[in-house]
């Protein structure tokens, strides 16, 4: 990328390599200068260690720093090996050295107690692979170290790729490439047999008497031609040779058709949400191939890593801020800014008028005419009655008694 962000053309990062090209002198030069400035204001316990952990050590006071307990974890491999007798005491004292006072007191004496019993019993050695050490990474000096990542037999196994069946008879053999403690460097490896590729004794000492240097013990490995395996960004060569390929009509790159090696324009980022009108978020499309099926698996290989969840995190975090549309809803949730749906609320449809049927007055069950006259006669009978109560009943008074 140029500084203003744009691509390189070809011819511009051709030219680019021709003005930046030294004698093998001036770079090891280059290299000590580089190794000496990175060391400068690092506590000792740090001489002869990961430069990486050097680098970090500066940064960990700060208050937002967020890879304490990567920090921790590899600074006791390297104490252990160079501090045998007394390395405990050294984790002890680390986080109050090293950390920030809000995070040194999250590292109680009782936690510390724990990690140190945990640390006893491993033998596993630095995660270089993982943040914030890959960030810092500079594995050509920390070869050369006696308690860098080489140190004992603790190193990181090498990542074996390009695993290749021969068909012979009467049984087939396997090649597959490692890559050399220098990280940039591979050697190809022979194996007469699937058992002389499986057996973990048998694959070391092909590796050694291929490539040089003996790795290390580990319980379980899987190729990269195996199980789920994390894709890795393209090296500077095998870009070289994919532009070449793609702008200059050069030969097909091996590594081309591969799908855990990734276009460095493509790793890791998020695929774009798919547009029928944009050919570009089509699933035959090879950039948006590349992200759909190496984002997904990114993803998932990172749960239960701390480290890799908080690399994703921050990928979904600027994507984001540039465009959220292209996360998806469990993306959302990993930082927090998921929001449910509205719901659509439907009107509750009309409850039915009923009307009642009209009811029938009762039938009297005496005529009318009759009814009528009974209370006619009833109210004449009490008339009556009082009348005689108030006047009595003989003589001229009967004249007006009611009729």
């Amino acid at each position: 990328m140029n500084v203003d962000g744009t691509t390189f053309t070809l011819d511009q990062f051709m030219k680019v390599i021709s003005a930046n090209l030294v004698t093998k002198e001036r770079l090891k030069g280059i290299t000590e200068e580089i190794e000496t400035k990175s060391m400068e204001g690092v506590d000792e316990e740090f001489t002869e260690g990961p430069p990486c952990l050097a680098a970090i050590s500066k940064l960990s006071k700060n208050e937002n720093f967020d890879g304490k307990d990567r920090f921790m974890y590899n600074y006791h491999v390297m104490v252990k090996m160079k501090y045998p007798d007394n390395w405990q005491q050294k984790v002890m004292n680390a986080p109050v050295k090293y950390f920030a006072g809000v995070h040194a007191n999250a590292w109680d004496q009782k936690f510390l107690n724990q990690k140190v019993k945990s640390w006893n019993r491993s033998s596993k050695g630095y995660t270089c692979t993982q943040s914030p050490l890959s960030e810092k990474c500079k594995k050509g000096i920390c070869v050369k170290k006696k308690f860098g990542v080489l140190a004992g037999s603790k190193g990181s196994y090498p990542v074996l790729t390009n695993l290749k069946k021969i068909d012979l008879d009467p049984e087939p053999e396997y090649e597959f490439d490692v890559t050399k403690p220098d990280g940039i460097g591979t050697a190809t490896v022979h194996c007469k047999n699937v058992e002389h590729l499986n057996d973990q004794r048998k694959r070391r000492n092909s590796i050694s008497k291929a490539a040089g240097f003996l790795p290390p013990k580990t319980q379980t490995y899987k190729y990269n031609s195996g199980g789920p395996v994390k894709p890795r960004e393209e090296t500077m060569p095998e870009r070289l040779e994919r532009l070449l390929y793609i702008y200059e009509d050069g030969p097909k790159p091996a590594h081309y058709d591969n799908p855990n090696i990734v276009d460095s324009e493509n790793f890791k980022k998020i695929p774009k949400k798919f547009n029928n009108n944009d050919p570009s978020t089509y699933p035959s499309n090879r950039d948006q191939k590349q992200k759909i099926s190496t984002w997904d698996l990114m993803k998932q290989t990172a749960r239960g890593n701390p480290a890799e969840m908080k690399e994703i995190r921050e990928i979904i975090k600027r994507q984001y801020k540039s465009d959220p549309s292209y996360l998806a809803d469990d993306e959302l949730k990993m930082i927090g800014k998921y929001k449910p749906k509205n719901k659509v609320v439907l009107p509750e449809p009309p409850k039915p008028i009923i009307v009642p049927e009209p009811i029938e007055p009762p039938k009297p069950e005496k005529p009318l005419q009759q009814i009528i006259k009974e209370g006619a006669d009833e109210r004449l009978r009490l008339e009556q009655e009082q009348y005689d109560k108030q006047v009595g009943t003989g003589g001229i008074t009967k004249i007006l008694r009611p009729e």
